[in-house]
């Protein structure tokens, strides 16, 4: 019985042993592998890998791998390296989930990217795409797609084929050129998450309502973008768990109804929009947390204000708006507030610039009777001198002659 249960020991030893030079040897690989993208053995590949060890000044101080049961689970490349192409032996990193480049100048995927079949976040961030590689939609594990502020290329459209990936919960396209949403944009059923600010949308399409999902919706313009939204679809409203609202820069002729009907919008910017009135309708959305409307052209707030009563955070700077109604004394939860109207500001600006002017003058004129008293030091004193020089000279001669007169009548 001693000689099996010893027995059964060495089995155990000798399988843990095993499994961990498995480990090792397969960590060891995809180790060299992560070493080769990065071009140096930099020693961040490893369990738990962080920026708190970054060696300053080198261009793969933010590149690190994490492991996890010897394989690979995050892969993040950073830096201004002359790398334009992902090596094809990324297809090999199995267990790979998470992976990110910025600021490279690649400019396509490897076709291998589809080995990667639990892949969940991909991340582009300051990179050079020609354009938005359409076998991204081929990763139906897919859950976060960021492709932000591309580099030197212009992205202008968003592939069809992304719209196949039905496990998508966020999709960051953000600061590139793109000027339609396809229709659809409706298949992306799972999409929790939508950030398309500054691009150059006109225009949004009424399949968007069908994201019964979204909580975080970003149709922002950029500040000098000719490219403005001016109206929002009805089918808007239908986004029940809609939490987050950001349409800055845009051109509302008249608020967007479809915005009253989101009752469960906590934050709202609409800032720089040309928004002239707030509908009555508006006040009911009661969960409403923040808002932000500066820089339109509201004239009066109604007392209805009162109804938010879950309001913390109100700007509503840069507006005509000279007194804001009592009842907005009601809103307890009410921590900051800002409405200071344009006429002031620009009032303010006007004193500042006429100021500015008044201080301006006086510094030239103190210049000027600086320039004349350097000039009177530099050439002034000189001919002074020089007169009293040839004044001297003169009195002695007249006293010379006088005296030689003197002498010749005596």
């Amino acid at each position: 019985m001693k000689l099996f249960l010893l027995l059964i020991n060495i089995i155990s030893i000798f399988n843990l042993t095993l499994a961990n030079v498995n480990n090792t040897v397969s960590d060891n690989n995809e180790c060299q592998i992560y070493y080769s993208i990065v071009g140096r053995d930099n020693k961040r590949c490893r369990e738990s890998s962080s920026f708190s060890d970054c060696i300053p000044n080198l261009g793969d101080c933010n590149s690190y791998a994490n492991i996890k049961n010897g394989h690979i689970i995050e892969l993040h490349i950073s830096g201004w390296k002359n790398m334009d192409e992902i090596p094809p032996s990324i297809g090999q990193l199995s267990e790979l989930e998470k992976f990110s480049l910025t600021y490279l100048p690649v400019k396509d995927l490897p076709i291998e990217l589809l080995k990667l079949k639990k892949l969940k976040e991909l991340k582009f961030f300051r990179i050079n795409l020609e354009r938005i590689p359409p076998l991204i939609g081929e990763l139906s594990g897919l859950e976060r797609l960021t492709i932000e502020q591309n580099e030197h290329n212009d992205i202008i459209e968003i592939p069809n084929e992304l719209f196949k990936l039905k496990n998508l919960k966020e999709l960051n396209l953000k600061s590139n050129k793109i000027k339609t949403i396809p229709s659809a944009i409706g298949k992306l059923s799972e999409l929790e998450i939508l950030n398309l600010g500054y691009n150059e949308i006109e225009t949004i399409p009424s399949a968007i309502g069908e994201l019964s999902n979204l909580k975080i919706l970003n149709l922002s313009s950029g500040m000098w973008n000719d490219c403005q939204i001016k109206e929002i679809p009805y089918e808007v409203g239908q986004l029940k768990k809609l939490k987050e609202l950001y349409l800055e820069h845009n051109y509302f002729e008249s608020f967007p109804s479809a915005i009253n009907e989101l009752s469960e919008l906590e934050i709202l910017h609409m800032d720089y929009s040309h928004i002239k009135e707030l509908p009555n309708e508006f006040f009911q959305l009661k969960k409403l947390k923040d808002i932000s409307l500066s820089w339109n052209e509201i004239t009066k707030i109604p007392s209805d204000i009162e109804n938010l009563t879950n309001l913390e955070n109100l700007d509503l700077t840069g507006n005509y708006i000279e007194e804001l109604p009592d009842s907005i004394k009601n809103l307890t939860k009410l921590e900051n507030i800002s409405y200071k109207s344009r006429n002031q500001i620009e009032e303010e600006e006007r004193i500042r610039e006429e100021e500015d002017r008044e201080r301006q003058r006086k510094e030239n004129r103190g210049m000027i009777l600086a320039i004349a008293l350097g000039v009177f030091l530099f050439i002034g004193c000189p001919l002074i001198v020089l007169s009293l020089i040839i004044f001297c000279i003169v009195k002695k001669c007249k006293s010379k002659n006088k005296n030689k007169k003197q002498k010749i009548s005596v």
